[in-house]
Parts: C-alpha cells; sequence; structure tokens
C-alpha cells in the first residue's frame, strides 16, 4: 500500500486516537504516534472498527498460519459443511478451527467463498448487511448449500447500532430466515469482550449478545458462547496473555477459543445426527 515510501492514489492520510499501545497487530504500515494520537496512511482495504483501524482483517497471518498448520488442502465431500461468516476474530480463529475439525467438518470460511464466488465478496462481514448480502448472493450459486451457517457480527456493529439493540436482533432473525429457507441450521457466536480499559463498551457487547442469543434460541438456533471463553481466559491468564491491543488476540488465546468452538461444534452435529438426545 506504500510505495517507495510514498503514499499511493489508493491511500489517505488518517489521524485517529489509539490509546491501546505502540502496535496492533494487524497493521502493516508505517504508523506515526504523538501521545495516544497516530497518523498512518490508510489503504484502500483499511476499516474503522469503533475508533481504531483494522487493516485487511489480519488476513495475512490466517493465511500463513493455515498454511503451517497445513489445513490448505481439499477435503472429503462426505463432511458436513459449516460455512462461517464474521470479522478479524473469527478470521484469527480460523486456522485453528480447522485444524481442529478437518476430519470431521468441512470448515468453509468467508474468504474460501469469495475465492469460489467472487461476487460475494464483502468489504468487512463484521458488519451484517455486508454478510448477508454475501450470504444472499452465494446462494444463488446452487453450489452452496451448507450444512451450518455459523454467523458472528462482531464489534464492527457496536460503532454503527449504538443504541439500536431492536435492530440488531432483527438481523440475526434474517439471518435466521435466510438460513431456514435453504434447510441450514444456524448457529450464533457471541462477540468478544474489549479489554478492561473498554469496561463501558463491555456493558453495551453484553446487551447485543444477550438479544441475539435470545433470538438465536427461540429459533432453535445453537450458541456458542465465545464472550464467556475469552472472558475466562482473562481471570486465568490476565490481559496481557490474552490481547495483543484490547481487541484482538495472541495466537495461542486463538487456538484456545477454536478448540473451545470446535466442542461446541461437535455437540451440536451430534445432537442433529441424534435428535431426542
Amino acid at each position: 500500500n506504500r510505495h517507495g515510501g510514498r503514499r499511493t492514489k489508493a491511500s489517505r492520510q488518517v489521524r485517529l486516537l489509539y490509546p491501546f499501545g505502540t502496535d496492533s497487530a494487524t497493521w502493516n504500515m508505517h504508523v506515526k504516534r504523538d501521545g495516544d494520537v497516530v497518523s498512518v496512511d490508510m489503504p484502500w482495504n483499511a476499516t474503522f472498527l469503533g475508533d481504531r483501524m483494522d487493516v485487511d482483517e489480519g488476513a495475512d497471518q490466517a493465511d500463513s498460519m493455515r498454511a503451517k498448520l497445513g489445513v490448505t488442502g481439499p477435503v472429503s465431500e462426505l463432511l458436513p459443511v459449516l460455512y462461517s461468516s464474521g470479522d478479524s476474530i473469527s478470521l484469527g480463529c480460523w486456522p485453528y478451527l480447522e485444524g481442529e475439525l478437518w476430519e470431521e467438518v468441512n470448515v468453509y470460511y468467508q474468504r474460501e467463498l469469495w475465492k469460489d464466488i467472487p461476487p460475494a465478496r464483502s468489504p468487512n462481514n463484521g458488519h451484517a448487511h455486508n454478510a448477508y448480502r454475501c450470504l444472499q448472493t452465494a446462494y444463488k450459486s446452487e453450489a452452496f448449500r451448507p450444512d451450518y451457517v455459523m454467523v458472528n457480527f462482531g464489534l464492527h456493529m457496536l460503532s454503527t447500532h449504538t443504541n439500536k439493540l431492536e435492530e440488531y436482533g432483527q438481523w440475526v432473525q434474517k439471518f435466521v430466515d435466510l438460513a431456514n429457507e435453504y434447510d441450514a441450521r444456524f448457529i450464533w457466536v457471541t462477540t468478544t469482550p474489549y479489554g478492561s480499559f473498554r469496561a463501558e463498551q463491555n456493558i453495551t457487547i453484553r446487551q447485543f449478545n444477550a438479544i441475539a442469543s435470545r433470538i438465536a434460541r427461540e429459533n432453535k438456533g445453537p450458541v456458542i458462547d465465545l464472550h464467556s471463553c475469552v472472558a475466562e481466559l482473562v481471570k486465568e491468564l490476565g490481559e496481557r496473555k490474552v490481547y495483543t491491543d484490547g481487541v484482538h488476540f495472541t495466537e495461542d488465546i486463538k487456538k484456545q477459543q477454536a478448540e473451545f468452538m470446535a466442542q461446541r461444534i461437535r455437540e451440536i452435529i451430534e445432537k442433529e445426527e441424534k435428535p431426542g438426545r
């Protein structure tokens, strides 16, 4: 996004408040800092996460980890397909989740979908309207018929839906209805907490999680409570060993998140195969 030390036409310089340490795990360009204010050349694929920036959702790191774990090859057509949609948190878990489930479930993450069905590509699936349009477009292809649709809107929605809890819940219902239309089981993943320096917004996250989980369960949609998983890890290990920047997570925590999610997914699939248990 920078060439020869100069800004390109595809970037623009922005200044923003970032009181969360000197670096972010997902920034890949030079950042100038003046106290808590940073100046950075924002590339074409950068998005804002509340009052901070998340560049390309950490895609390079995830792709590298997938290759390192050896989970980039073909999978059996006999496995159930779980389509996964979300933001940078889901992206961080993705390689490890595939590593956990590759013998049991075909985890079909949104980035793979965008390659297979280019019109479905979305600027940021952490926003519900983008993720929904992506899923609608994918379903136009008869080749896209997942058994499970696992969704998380992420922290991005807090900046667009503050004090709009009802509308947030309506988006969850729209995903439930779309999954049902194509005979897929909808799975909701709760939004992870900020570090304690965002304590006031963690109250909002819990409110969002509560209404989303209620709507999912009312529609018989399983809930994977990743928020509680992270909260327990913070209690056990402390924030410094959990977060890289108060929002994103260390590689070890991503792996533990994936292990937690994988176990929950196994339980969901087992119940589907053996109803009444």
